[in-house]
């Protein structure tokens, strides 16, 4: 069975169009602190809460989450290009409606539903496809796909920073827009099943009696699987600390006396590093072992939040957290598709990465959210420390389930797992 995956040929294209999904989908989702920071400042200014904008951002990143139980289903009936060229069109669709928005509860349908609800469409048919045509290096390669979010954060930090200055947030919107639309269509044209690894089946399976029976819509029969259910509490514990960070470090910087084109690069510094830290973890996980390298930088982020981030308070310390924290962070997306398809197999993978991604979707909804409201609740001597703690604490918490999910494997440290 292994000689069936192809390790290479057309599966780097395959990657390519993966890693074209990531740069759009998280690109702008790492981007939305710049937007946060000019609607509470500027546009909406004495409107909305901070609580209130950060949900609406953070609608946008559960959204494309929420729809991962339905995801293994959906992909038998609908197949996985249809369900791409669906996002493409709606993802671009929300950031161009965004563009006229006037009202501040208009954010939660455009920034929020529209992009999430497209994103979560071609997001989930694209992240499992490397893992058919890799086994020997599918860390490596998965980590090159997923690390598109990272070379998207990069860019789309300082350029919406870049156009919001020359053309208007409402001209950088649509402008945005159709770049995506372009990206994303020609990833879901690059876009292909491995014909020797993909189930063959659509909406049907083959129970132990060798009888056909369709797919549930939802299935969440894995959460049974002891190993399975300790990495996907640490999906909901880790996410609820993940992305704050990105959305308050244009705020961030301000608030320590730094311009707000320094708060932009930051965040594009962050997740640039973050798109390295994708590749170096996803081979170091082929080497070292897929969990331990998870657990590593799962730990090694919430530690770097709780002792770093607090007592960021010059450009120079800033900075280095910004790059420790985006590196480590990288592990978290680039791992979750590798891990889960060792703990479950390619056969209940879709299935398996749509429901461990839902539960992102708490920590994506609220987690942003949540800060917002701590960071209120110290007005008006505003202190970002509760912020940081709540970060901190929930990221390492969460690494304590990757613990646990090492320990069912084995006991033994010096052991690749």
């Amino acid at each position: 069975f292994l000689q069936s995956f192809p390790e290479g040929g057309y599966g780097w294209l395959v990657v390519l169009s993966t890693f074209l999904v990531n740069f759009v989908a998280f690109g702008y989702a790492y981007s939305w602190g710049v937007y946060q920071a000019l609607y509470l400042t500027d546009v909406y200014k004495g409107q909305i809460t901070t609580f209130q904008l950060t949900f609406a951002g953070g609608l946008g990143m559960a959204l494309l989450f929420a729809l991962g139980p339905f995801f293994g289903a959906l992909n038998h009936i609908f197949g996985f290009r249809l369900l791409m060229c669906v996002g493409a069109i709606l993802q671009p669709l929300g950031l161009l409606l965004a563009s006229w928005v006037n009202s501040p509860w208009q954010l939660y349908l455009t920034h929020g539903a529209l992009v999430g609800i497209g994103s979560s469409l071609i997001f989930f048919p694209s992240v499992f496809l490397p893992t058919q045509w890799f086994m020997k290096r599918r860390g490596l390669a998965t980590g090159i796909a997923v690390s598109g979010s990272g070379v998207g954060g990069l860019a789309y930090g300082p350029l919406t920073r870049a156009l919001i200055d020359a053309v208007g947030f409402r001209w950088c919107l649509r402008y945005v827009a159709i770049g995506s639309f372009v990206i994303l269509l020609i990833a879901t044209l690059l876009a292909r099943e491995c014909e020797a690894t993909k189930k063959p089946l659509d909406a049907m399976s083959i129970n132990s009696q060798g009888q056909i029976k369709k797919k549930k819509l939802i299935d969440i029969s894995v959460l049974k699987r002891k190993d399975f259910a300790s990495l996907a509490m640490m999906a909901v514990l880790a996410t609820f600390g993940y992305m704050a960070p990105f959305y308050f470090l244009p705020s961030y910087a301000s608030f320590i006396g730094l311009t707000a084109s320094d708060g932009a690069l930051f965040v594009g510094l962050s997740t640039g590093v973050n798109a390295i830290g994708r590749i170096v973890l996803g081979y170091l996980a082929d080497m070292f072992g897929r969990v331990n390298t998870l657990f590593t930088c799962v730990l090694f982020s919430g530690l770097t939040v709780l002792l770093m981030w607090t007592f960021s308070a010059s450009y120079a310390v800033l900075l280095l957290f910004v790059l420790l924290y985006g590196f480590s962070a990288g592990g978290f997306i680039s791992l979750y598709p590798v891990v889960t398809a060792e703990l479950v197999g390619l056969d209940e993978l879709p299935n398996a990465i749509g429901v461990l991604y839902a539960g992102c979707t708490l920590g994506n909804l609220f987690g942003p959210p949540i800060a917002g409201a701590l960071l209120d609740a110290t007005l008006p001597n505003i202190s970002y420390l509760p912020v940081q703690l709540f970060c901190g604490i929930t990221t390492v918490v969460g690494s304590l389930f990757v613990l646990w999910l090492r320990t069912m494997r084995t006991r033994k440290w010096l052991v690749r797992v």
